[in-house]
């Protein structure tokens, strides 16, 4: 598995800096697949969100900081991607970063939200098959949900209703626009309406 590299879609950070539960709960998942339970594989973990809070922190940064507290073997391993915030900027950063600095890299383990993590997929699998010609072989952990009602201006990430609802109607552009036949140009789209920053 020296081969491999997982990536958390983080989703929320508190007002106060504080990464969400959600988070604190994939980043649990990839460290207990990445290690088996040892706790000591250094295999790079990616934590991805540029999500800001009032203070300018983002989900990566605070999520970076329950890392290193609670898996303290596990310092060094992780890199921010502090970016992006819209999933098909997640899968344009991440693999800009794995084809990189990583090289050797062929297998990607994506750590997300479950209700998140059908549309995580989509980007991750149609951007390597566009922009990296299917060099990488993906694999989905989807982790336990866990509710939090502090999210920062992400409140639908803590229903269960609301946010499937939301998820189920932006599935359905997503698919649209990256669609085989125009898959490069929906990207283009996407990067357009939904840019990474807007704070």
């Amino acid at each position: 598995m020296e081969n491999n590299i997982f990536i958390c879609v983080l989703c929320g950070i508190h007002k106060d800096g504080k990464t969400s539960r959600m988070n604190q709960e994939m980043i649990k998942t990839a460290w207990i697949h990445k290690n088996n339970g040892s706790g000591k594989n250094e295999q790079r973990t990616i934590l991805q969100g540029g999500f800001k809070n009032p203070k300018g922190e983002t989900e990566a940064m605070s999520a970076y900081c329950f890392a290193k507290t609670r898996y303290p073997f596990s310092e060094l391993s992780f890199v921010l991607e502090k970016k992006s915030f819209r999933t098909h900027n997640n899968a344009l950063e991440g693999l800009d970063i794995i084809s990189k600095r990583f090289p050797k890299i062929g297998v990607i383990s994506l750590v997300g939200h479950p209700i998140h993590m059908a549309r995580v997929a989509l980007c991750y699998e149609i951007a390597n098959r566009l922009f990296h010609d299917n060099r990488y072989t993906i694999i989905k952990f989807p982790s336990k949900e866990i509710y939090d009602p502090l999210v920062y201006r992400q409140e639908y990430w803590v229903d269960d209703q609301i946010f499937a609802a939301r998820e189920k109607k932006v599935m359905i552009l997503y698919r649209f626009l990256l669609f085989r036949p125009w898959a490069r140009l929906g990207f283009w789209v996407l990067k357009n309406i939904w840019p990474s920053h807007k704070q």
